[in-house]
């Protein structure tokens, strides 16, 4: 897993038109993840158990299931080339993410940190590049 600071703070992430798809839906997908990454950072100092966390984290696993389904057959529709490369970034990141739930049910301690953290990067190396790289075949 992730070293982190367990002082750290995260700051929240914004949208930016810049990262859009062009693609109604998947822009509304991906802002979608953005906001519950900011409902992470806002209740970052929760604990591992509470309800509150536990819902933000149904909802992201929610979220994944129907975003990388609707992302990968969306790419298979406009025969986007790199579409086996993206599936296994989707499912490394599933793979991942069911080891930070793994852990957040055992409340390994700074879980959320490292989780919000996670998150974070895949919204810096994945929407921001893998995803967009889908516009150079426009």
């Amino acid at each position: 897993m992730v070293k982190i600071n367990t002082h750290a703070t995260f700051k929240k992430v914004s949208w930016k038109e810049d990262l859009s798809l062009q693609e109604k839906r998947l822009d509304t997908q991906h802002q979608l993840f953005f906001e519950i990454l900011n409902r992470l950072i806002d209740h970052q100092d929760a604990k591992t158990k509470s309800e509150l966390l536990n819902n933000i984290i149904y909802e992201l696993l929610q979220y994944i299931d129907n975003h990388f389904k609707y992302e990968e057959d969306f790419f298979k529709r406009m025969n986007y080339p790199k579409l086996e490369e993206h599936k296994q970034l989707h499912h490394k990141f599933s793979k991942q993410l069911a080891m930070f739930c793994a852990d957040m049910s055992k409340q390994k301690p700074n879980i959320t940190l490292e989780l919000i953290s996670f998150l974070s990067d895949w919204a810096k190396e994945h929407i921001q590049k893998a995803d967009l790289d889908y516009k150079n075949y426009l």
